[in-house]
C-alpha cells in the first residue's frame, strides 16, 4: 500500500527529554549549546538504531522515537524499553566524560497503543509520523518523571512486565485524561533467560504431542547410545516448539540422565545483526555467567573451563578467539597473533576454535547442543553451525535446532543441507495446530475446571485455532479485561462476551509477518482480509486488475504461509491460514480506506456472482454496510431482509431491515419508499418470531407511510397483516374493521 494512505498499528512510544540545558545557555555561546545537544543525541541514538527504533522527530532538547512503525517486531514494547535503560546509560556515561554538573538530567516515558502511522505535511514538507492519544500519554509520562527515571504506561508494562524490574509509582493525573493513569518505573533488566509465555498462576502439562515429544525422546536416547543427531524443530510462532524441548529436558531429569551435558544458546529479534550471537550466549551459559559480568570475571571462568576440557596444544588456537567472542581483552602475545590476521583468518580461526572446543566438550559426555529461535540467528553463527554439524558422524553430539519455517532466511537453507546431506542422522520434527479436542484439554487444564461458561470456551477455542500461544494470550485478555473472573472455585463471565479483541501479544505476532511484506503484498493481502477468511481469486481479480502483479504477491504470501490455496470445483480459493492474521491484516487499515474496499469488494462480488446474487445477497449487503456507498447499502440492506424473510431467518432480516433504517437516519436520506419496505419487512420479521404486539406497533406506522405515498396495494397488505394477527389474539372486533379497510 502506498505509505501515504496511511495505517492504523499497535506502536510503543518513547520520549526523552535532556532538562538543564535551558540553564546552561545562560553560560555558554549558544555555538556550543548545540554542539552539546547534538553531542548527547548522537550518544542517545546509538540504542535507537540497535533495536531499530524510527526517529520521529527532534523537540528542542528532546526527541520521540517510535517502535512498531514504519515496521512492526513482535517485541517493540521489550526493545523501547532496552532502548530507554541503555539511552540512560549512554546519558550518564556522555556526562562524565564531559564532566558536566548534574545540572542535566533525562527524563524518559513510554507508551503502548494504536496509532495512526503516516505521511502527514503538505506537499513543501511531508514527513512519516505517528498521531494518537497514545503519543500524548508518553509525552505526559516523560514530562512527569523525575530526573534519571524512565516511566512507562501500565498499557507497556503489561506486555513486559516478567522481563524487567518496575516499582509502581501510583496513578498520575494526567493533562487530557479523565481517570490517572497506572504508571511504573523501570529499575532494570532482569537476568537470565525469561520466558515472556503463559499465564502467571494457571499452567497445563504438555498435550497433543505425544508423536512429536516421541520423535525428539528418541534422537535423546540414540544421542546416549552414542549415535550423533541432528533435529530440527520447525512450527510457526505460538505452536509450542520450545515447550517440547522444556519437556525433554524435564524428561531427562526425571530418568537421571544427568550425563548429557546441555549446551544452550538463542537468537533474539533484534540480535539479528550481531555476529555469533547465539554463540555466545551459549558460552556465557557454559561459563555461568551473568549478562553483566565483569572482563576479568569472564576471563578466568574462561580459563578455568579451558584448563578443564581443553588440550595445552590446542589451547594457544582456541582460547584468544573464544576471548574475543566474549569482549575479552587480551595479553600481549595474543593480541599479536590476532591483530596481523585479515577477517577472513580471522573468521577461519574463530570457527576453529568453537569446533575445537565443542569436540572437547562431547569427548567427555554425550553434549546437547540447543539453538532457540534460529530464524533469528546472524549469518556467522548460522555459518559456523554448518561448519560444525559434521562432529555427528564422529561424537555423541544432538543438535536441536527450533525454528519458525521462515524460507527466506539461512536458517531454512541449513535445514535443507542438513536434512539433505546428513540424511541418516537428522529428522525434522513439525509442529501442526493442536487438534480440537487437544485446545480444548489445554483450556480446561489452564482454567483447572471443567465448567467454564461454554460460549465462552467456545469462542476463545475458535479465535485460537489450536495455537496453544494463542490459546493462552487469549484466555490472559479476557481475565485483563475483566470480562471472565474467578469466583471461588468457579470461572464465570462478567458479561455477554460476543467478540475478543485481538491481545496486544498477538498483534505484534502477527503485526511483524505482515510489515515483511513488500508494500504491493502487503496491500494485497489487506484487500483480502477486507473480503473475508477466503476470498475467491476471481474477486480478487476484479479489485487489482493486474493478472502478474496479483499471482506474484499471491505466490509470495503463500510462501510467507499466510494464505494457502484451496480449489473446489474447479474454483480458485485463497484462505487465510489463521483467522488472527485475516484480522491483523484487516485492523491495520484505516477506517476511510477500508470503507473504500469494501465498496470496491461489493461492486466486486455484484460482477462476480451475477444471476447468482439473490443466493448471496447478504455477504454484498455486508460490504456495502461498510461502505461510503449509502444508497447501496440501504437497498442491498433491503434485499437481504427480505431474502432472510424467504428463509424464515426472523432474527437475521431484523438485523438487516434495523441496518437499513440506521443508515437512513445517519445519512439523512428520507427515501419514504424505503422506510416503508424496512417497516413492513420489520414487522413481518417480528411477526414470525411471535413478537405480535411489536410487529402491531411498526405495521401501525408503516401504514403512515403508505397513505403519504398513496399506495393502496401495501396498505391493504398491512391491513391483512393486522387483521390476521388481531384474529389471533382473540380481537375480532379490530380484525373485522381491519379486513374492511383493506
Amino acid at each position: 500500500m502506498p505509505p501515504t494512505q496511511g495505517e492504523r498499528k499497535q506502536v510503543t512510544v518513547l520520549f526523552a527529554d535532556i532538562s538543564g540545558f535551558t540553564a546552561l545557555s545562560e553560560k555558554l555561546d549558544p555555538e556550543n549549546v548545540t554542539e552539546l545537544i547534538n553531542r548527547f543525541f548522537a550518544a542517545l541514538n546509538a540504542p535507537i538504531e540497535k533495536y531499530d527504533g524510527t526517529i520521529d522527530k527532534f523537540l528542542g532538547d528532546a526527541v520521540m522515537v517510535i517502535f512498531g512503525a514504519p515496521r512492526a517486531h513482535e517485541n517493540d514494547p521489550e526493545r523501547a524499553i532496552r532502548c530507554a535503560l541503555e539511552m540512560r546509560d549512554a546519558f550518564d556515561a556522555e556526562k562524565r566524560a564531559l564532566q558536566l554538573s548534574d545540572s542535566l538530567a533525562l527524563h524518559i516515558g513510554l507508551n503502548t497503543g494504536l496509532a495512526i502511522a503516516g505521511i502527514v505535511g503538505t506537499k513543501a514538507k511531508m514527513e512519516y509520523t505517528v498521531i494518537g492519544d497514545t503519543v500524548n500519554i508518553a509525552s505526559r509520562l516523560k514530562d512527569q518523571a523525575p530526573r534519571g527515571e524512565i516511566f512507562v504506561s501500565d498499557e507497556t508494562f503489561r506486555l513486559v512486565e516478567r522481563l524487567f524490574e518496575f516499582r509502581s509509582v501510583g496513578s498520575l493525573e494526567v493533562k487530557g485524561k479523565e481517570k490517572p493513569i497506572p504508571t511504573f518505573a523501570i529499575v532494570r533488566a532482569k537476568a537470565g533467560v525469561i520466558t515472556t509465555r503463559g499465564i502467571a498462576g494457571l499452567k497445563s502439562p504438555l498435550v497433543g504431542r505425544e508423536a512429536e515429544r516421541a520423535q525428539l525422546a528418541r534422537a535423546f536416547e540414540l544421542l546416549q547410545s552414542g549415535r550423533g543427531q541432528i533435529a530440527f524443530v520447525v512450527g510457526e510462532a505460538g505452536l509450542g516448539k520450545s515447550r517440547l524441548v522444556a519437556e525433554i529436558r524435564k524428561w531427562t531429569v526425571d530418568h537421571r540422565s544427568s550425563s548429557v551435558l546441555w549446551l544452550e544458546g538463542r537468537s533474539l529479534s533484534h540480535t539479528q545483526n550481531v555476529a555469533y550471537f547465539p554463540i555466545i550466549e551459549m558460552l556465557k551459559r557454559v561459563l555461568n555467567l551473568r549478562d553483566d559480568a565483569q572482563p576479568d570475571e569472564a576471563g578466568k571462568a574462561l580459563e578455568a573451563w579451558g584448563d578443564q576440557f581443553i588440550s595445552a596444544n590446542d589451547r594457544a588456537g582456541t582460547l584468544p578467539f573464544l576471548k574475543s567472542l566474549l569482549g575479552i581483552e587480551l595479553d600481549e602475545s595474543a593480541a599479536k597473533r590476532v591483530r596481523y590476521l585479515d577477517a577472513e583468518g580471522l573468521k577461519r580461526q574463530t570457527f576453529f576454535a568453537i569446533r575445537t572446543s565443542l569436540r572437547a566438550v562431547a569427548r567427555t559426555a554425550p553434549t546437547l547442543v540447543f539453538i532457540e529461535d534460529l530464524h533469528w540467528a546472524d549469518d556467522a553463527s548460522l555459518e559456523v553451525l554448518r561448519y560444525v554439524l559434521p562432529l555427528v558422524l564422529e561424537l555423541p553430539l544432538l543438535f536441536i535446532f527450533v525454528l519458525r519455517p521462515e524460507r527466506d532466511h539461512g536458517s531454512w537453507k541449513l535445514r535443507e543441507f542438513a536434512l539433505r546431506d546428513y540424511f541418516a542422522r537428522a529428522t525434522e520434527i513439525v509442529l501442526h495446530p493442536l487438534t480440537p479436542a487437544a485446545s480444548n484439554q489445554l483450556l480446561t487444564n489452564l482454567l483447572a475446571i471443567e465448567d467454564m461458561p461454554g460460549a465462552v470456551r467456545e469462542l476463545i477455542l475458535a479465535r485460537a485455532e489450536g495455537n496453544p500461544f494463542y490459546v493462552e494470550e487469549i484466555v490472559r485478555s479476557l481475565i485483563d479485561q475483566k470480562l471472565i473472573e474467578r469466583v471461588e472455585n468457579r470461572w464465570r463471565a462478567t458479561r455477554a462476551i460476543e467478540s475478543v479483541d485481538l491481545p496486544s501479544t498477538l498483534a505484534g505476532v502477527i503485526g511483524a509477518r505482515i510489515d515483511r511484506l513488500d508494500p504491493d503484498v502487503k496491500f494485497t493481502l489487506q484487500i483480502g482480509a477486507v473480503i473475508g477468511r477466503s476470498f475467491p481469486y476471481a474477486v480478487m481479480t476484479r479489485v487489482i486488475p493486474d493478472p502478474a502483479r496479483l499471482d506474484a504477491d499471491l505466490a509470495r504470501l503463500e510462501e510467507m504461509g499466510l494464505v494457502f490455496e484451496n480449489s473446489e470445483r474447479g474454483e480458485r480459493q485463497l484462505i487465510f491460514k489463521h483467522i488472527l492474521t485475516q484480522e491483523g491484516a484487516y485492523e491495520s487499515l484505516l477506517l476511510r480506506k477500508r470503507r473504500e474496499l469494501h465498496g470496491q469488494v461489493a461492486r466486486a462480488l455484484e460482477e462476480y456472482f451475477g444471476a447468482r446474487i439473490q443466493d448471496q445477497i447478504g455477504l454484498v449487503a455486508y460490504h456495502f454496510a461498510r461502505s461510503d456507498d449509502a444508497l447501496n447499502a440501504i437497498e442491498y440492506a433491503l434485499r437481504a431482509g427480505e431474502r432472510a424473510l424467504a428463509r424464515y431467518t426472523a432474527p437475521e432480516a431484523i438485523r438487516f431491515f434495523r441496518g437499513a433504517w440506521s443508515r437512513m437516519d445517519e445519512e439523512k436520506i428520507d427515501d419514504a419508499a424505503r422506510r416503508l419496505r424496512a417497516l413492513v419487512g420489520l414487522g413481518d420479521a417480528e411477526s414470525a418470531r411471535g413478537e405480535y404486539d411489536a410487529a402491531l406497533a411498526i405495521w401501525e406506522r408503516a401504514c403512515e407511510y403508505a397513505r403519504n405515498l398513496e399506495n393502496r396495494e401495501t396498505l391493504a397488505g398491512l391491513h391483512r397483516r393486522m387483521g390476521l394477527t388481531n384474529l389471533a389474539q382473540g380481537k375480532v372486533e379490530s380484525a373485522r374493521k381491519l379486513y374492511e379497510w383493506g
